[in-house]
């Protein structure tokens, strides 16, 4: 079997806002430059990814270390966005209840050459939590249209990527029992899912953040 095409087409859809971000770079808020930064290692993340199965080197070391630098970045990117202090609070909090959970598993109790799936979930969640949240004080306190809000591009980006790795790490021995044709098409979806984040962010990358402090 082949590498599907939009497996394919995931790696250098993820530069598009890399790119973005870069050339908007100068009329970026900090938070955005926070999201920039995260965006590049994200795709460097991939290509590194790529070119060890290139090589027949297991590269899910990588996959499970990314997953606790997800979560810092993109509480770091709320965080600075919102002027609110008591939902920067809250997700600093459910962060840092994340990250006492995620360092020492890590450490630990993961195994080596194996996707850490209950940490990859737990951070989908996590991450899904925090947008919501984010989203939710972006909609209460914008004055004008909430599509022209970068944070609204973002956590909704975020959203669709967790709701899909959420459901094809959740459900993967179920698909599979059910056939490889069912497997294979949740990872079209998820993969899918991928690209439109990374056009969502790209999106983001040209509004002008109101919401933050």
């Amino acid at each position: 079997m082949g590498i599907p095409i939009l497996a394919i087409i995931t790696a250098p859809a993820s530069l598009l806002p890399v790119v973005v971000g870069l050339l908007r770079y100068s009329k970026l808020s900090l938070s955005m430059k926070v999201l920039l930064v995260f965006c590049i290692i994200t795709s460097a993340e991939i290509a590194a990814e790529w070119v060890l199965a290139f090589h027949q080197i297991n590269n899910l070391f990588l996959a499970n270390t990314g997953v606790g630098i997800e979560v810092l970045f993109i509480a770091s990117v709320y965080v600075i966005a919102l002027d609110v202090k008591n939902v920067r609070i809250v997700i600093v909090v459910i962060t840092a209840l994340f990250m006492c959970l995620w360092v020492p598993d890590r450490i630990f109790l993961e195994v080596p050459g194996q996707i850490n799936e209950s940490m990859a979930i737990a951070s989908r969640v996590v991450i899904s939590a925090i947008s919501i949240i984010a989203l939710h004080t972006v909609a209460r306190r914008t004055t004008g249209s909430l599509t022209d809000e970068a944070l609204f591009w973002v956590t909704t980006a975020n959203i669709l990527l967790s709701t899909g790795d959420i459901f094809v790490l959740g459900f993967s021995n179920e698909l599979l029992a059910n056939g490889i044709s069912y497997f294979t098409a949740a990872w079209d979806i998820n993969w899918s899912l991928d690209i439109i984040a990374y056009v969502l962010f790209s999106k983001g990358f040209f509004c002008k953040a109101t919401t933050q402090s």
